[in-house]
């Protein structure tokens, strides 16, 4: 199956153990970072002072026409600060073959269990593309971001197929976590009413603005 990944960390298993661990998921055996459509390069700032200046006025009319909060300023230049810059330098995770999801059992009198994630099947997933880095436009910056997935497979009507794809490994971790009993777990799929849908569609789903694009980040 697919699911979204979002800079989670690869998972080491000791040799010894001591305690009952399962490996449920494991990374590609092909690091994403070094393949061709899904590699990215590092980007570093250049802008210096003037583009610190330059973000300071980004970021004060970005808050004027939105109707921000002043307090929210320095965040702000922190996205609009720029220029910068894509360097040589591959961003290389290190993730193949790494675990990214595990069971474990805590050896003491309560036997606690523990799901490990680093990945992410609470967010909607896409399938095909690739990444393509942002065009050098002489003012760079974080807010704008530095890499865009193209060329994805269409979405169903409604998007609930992606955006649901990977939920039920959320409600049997927490099911398998409180020793409900295997019978009685919750389903792989489970449908949701259209409210939480409409719920849902605002806060996953980019309208194309560039404020919904910073209330995303």
């Amino acid at each position: 199956m697919v699911m979204r990944w979002w800079g989670g960390p690869g998972l080491i298993v000791p040799k010894d153990k001591r305690r009952e661990l399962s490996v449920l998921a494991r990374y590609p055996s092909s690091d994403f970072s070094t393949t061709d459509k899904t590699k990215i390069n590092a980007w570093m700032y250049t802008g210096g002072i003037l583009g610190f200046i330059r973000g300071l006025g980004k970021a004060a009319g970005y808050i004027k026409k939105h109707k921000k909060r002043l307090n929210q300023l320095l965040t702000y230049i922190f996205y609009f600060s720029g220029d910068w810059k894509k360097t040589e330098k591959i961003v290389d995770l290190d993730l193949a073959d790494r675990p990214c999801i595990t069971t474990e059992i805590y050896p003491n009198d309560n036997m606690a269990r523990i799901f490990l994630c680093t990945t992410h099947p609470e967010y909607m997933i896409w399938e095909d593309g690739e990444i393509k880095e942002a065009e050098d436009n002489h003012f760079n910056c974080i807010g704008y971001g530095f890499h865009r997935w193209e060329y994805i497979k269409a979405f169903s009507k409604d998007g609930s197929i992606e955006l649901t794809h990977s939920w039920w490994i959320i409600r049997r971790a927490v099911a398998w976590a409180a020793k409900i009993p295997p019978e009685d777990f919750p389903p792989i799929n489970e449908p949701i009413d259209d409210m939480v849908m409409n719920e849902l569609k605002s806060d996953v789903f980019w309208d194309g603005t560039l404020d919904h694009q910073m209330a995303k980040i």
